[in-house]
């Protein structure tokens, strides 16, 4: 039987999200008949692109030339077939370079570090593995070997065998370098078509399965249906943390029931870093910063959190609606002036892209606690849902978070900046503000983008990949459904703004927290009068 509906929560393991991708072409092949090849398979769960394949019932080939590696294989995927190879251009014996994380593993002396191990390993061809083991269609076959690929694909019998997918890493080992300009002759030579890119990898589709093509028109964001395996385990480890602390305080209170004092029992919490919300705007798009400080206050449960909001020639009523929309939430305003981003000329900034846009990378500045977390939002913006699993999440040892600027896909290391989440301290001190506010004053042109450019520019590639359930925007929204901006967390009205078009599928969103936010606004001017 295939996949469930999509009204069950589909789990995705990997990297990139590259499962959920796969899904919308294969959730209707048979659970029995699915079949994969996985090179440079790397862990049976973490980061696994057959994970939530292989636990729908699907069967395949993991390949890793490590035994470490391969050990965790052989005891969690009894169905599949676990090969202890490398696999190149022709059969024979290899080095295999090794950092002792598990990571990065690779045959390429190039991407290998001074202290790395070395080990000879037995190398075989792709189109071996599938003479010997590939008894059904391949379904999908993915290839992550840092910086081997052309090997592997030299190796295969592409008129033998037509895996209907092929998802292959496309950059240099922990960069966001393209690489596929070195192997991708041989792919198109096959027989196969590009039709997608993530930040990590390229999608090709044999041409025989042309009919899937429509599967492929953007990265993963289908979060209708699925859940990141990574925040869940987030989620559970804190549980586990929370269970942990009440057992203690149980004991506490056996040991000790009749003296209960502070001395002797001490109610456990979970140590939460300060958050703060950054937002900026101008006089002439307050009342839309005012809807999104209303939704934020209805669904972000995030009650002690600070709002910091950067304003520009703000009136007196300005601030007052701002204040009203947050309901009880302390709001701190500042005032962008020219002198606080005198490295910018402000006339090179027009109605469109107001010298406000700046002021959002500078509110950091505000927070003078340690260990705080900032997230900063763009004004046309509407919070669906809680934002804890956001400003809590793993950041995995970098220090900014941001969702991939879908429309430029085959950008692979460029992000959208209408939400950032970010380690104030690590922000102040890499100096982001202060570099990014150089690095423009150094443009001949203010770029289409300023403050998101600017962000791309400093931050690199060092940024932590956010599904875009936490971003959901397009630019040109009329192939989405009011359902689809109703079901994120956070919907973004990038682009055309629904307040300016009445059949804009967001347009009834929008009213329904601007009726609130009207409202709110409506009461604290009478409160003010009387």
């Amino acid at each position: 039987m295939p996949f469930d509906s999509y009204e069950t929560p589909f789990i995705s393991y990997a990297q990139a999200r590259e499962d959920v991708v796969l899904l919308r072409s294969l959730r209707d092949i048979p659970v029995d008949q699915g079949f994969y090849i996985d090179i440079g398979a790397y862990h049976p769960t973490e980061d696994s692109l057959t994970k939530a394949f292989y636990d729908a019932g699907w069967h395949g080939i993991n390949v890793e030339p490590s035994a470490e590696l391969m050990a965790p294989f052989n005891a969690e995927r009894t169905r599949d077939i676990n090969l202890q190879v490398a696999v190149s251009a022709s059969e024979g014996e290899l080095t295999f370079y090794g950092n002792g994380t598990g990571q990065l593993g690779t045959l390429e002396q190039r991407y290998a570090g001074p202290d790395w191990s070395r080990e000879r390993v037995r190398a075989v061809t792709l189109a071996r593995i599938c003479e010997d083991y590939a008894r059904t269609p391949i379904h999908f076959l993915k290839i992550d070997v840092e910086g081997h690929e052309r090997g592997v694909l030299e190796g295969m019998d592409f008129s033998r065998f037509r895996p209907w997918i092929m998802i292959i890493e496309a950059v240099k080992p922990n960069t966001h370098v393209p690489t596929y300009d070195e192997w991708e002759d041989i792919v198109l030579a096959a027989g196969y078509r590009f039709v997608l890119a993530d930040a990590i990898n390229r999608y090709y589709l044999a041409e025989e399965h042309s009919d899937l093509a429509s599967n492929f028109t953007i990265v993963a964001d289908n979060f209708q249906f699925y859940r990141e395996y990574d925040a869940l385990k987030e989620a559970q480890q804190r549980i586990s943390h929370i269970e942990s602390e009440l057992r203690e305080v149980r004991y506490a209170y056996k040991s000790a029931p009749s003296v209960l004092t502070e001395t002797s029992v001490k109610i456990a919490r979970v140590e939460e870093p300060p958050i703060y919300i950054g937002l900026a705007c101008d006089h002439n798009f307050v009342e839309h910063t005012a809807v999104t400080l209303t939704s934020l206050d209805m669904n972000a449960d995030l009650p002690d959190a600070t709002i910091i909001l950067a304003g520009f020639d703000l009136t007196d009523n300005d601030r007052a609606m701002l204040r009203a929309a947050a309901g009880t939430r302390e709001v701190r305003l500042i005032d962008v002036t020219p002198d606080m981003v005198h490295e910018v000329n402000p006339a090179s900034f027009t109605a469109w892209y107001p010298l406000a846009v700046l002021g959002r990378l500078l509110v950091a500045d505000q927070v003078d606690v340690p260990n705080a977390r900032m997230v900063t939002m763009d004004s046309d913006m509407i919070v669906n849902g809680s934002l804890r699993p956001l400003v809590y999440r793993d950041l995995e040892n970098n220090y900014f978070a941001a969702a991939h600027d879908a429309p430029r896909v085959h950008d692979l290391g460029y992000f959208n900046s209408g939400l950032t989440l970010f380690d104030v301290d690590m922000y102040k001190h890499h100096d982001v503000a202060r570099r990014c506010l150089r690095w423009l004053r150094e443009q001949e042109r203010i770029p289409g983008y300023p403050d998101q450019d600017a962000l791309n520019h400093i931050v690199g590639h060092l940024w932590h990949r956010l599904s875009r359930t936490w971003n959901y925007f397009n630019y040109e929204p009329s192939g989405f459904t009011t359902e689809d901006f109703t079901l994120c967390r956070i919907a973004h009205f990038a682009g055309p703004k629904p307040w300016h078009y009445p059949d804009h599928p967001g347009l009834p969103l929008y009213r329904r927290y601007a009726a609130e936010m009207h409202r709110r606004t409506t009461l604290s001017n009478l409160a003010v009068a009387h």
